[in-house]
């Protein structure tokens, strides 16, 4: 996630074929359905 806040201007996040998030990286990075797609939410912690 650190390569995409150094060298994107924008992100759209797209999970499953299916549009989460799109903006400033840090502000889609702090979505909470990117989070748990992504960077691990309450599925990937019961896992």
């Amino acid at each position: 996630m650190k390569a995409v806040v150094n060298v994107c201007t924008r992100a759209i996040v797209i999970n499953e074929g299916s549009f989460l998030s799109e903006g400033v990286p840090q502000e889609v990075l702090k979505e909470p359905a990117v989070i748990a797609a992504y960077i691990g939410g309450k599925h990937h912690a019961e896992t």
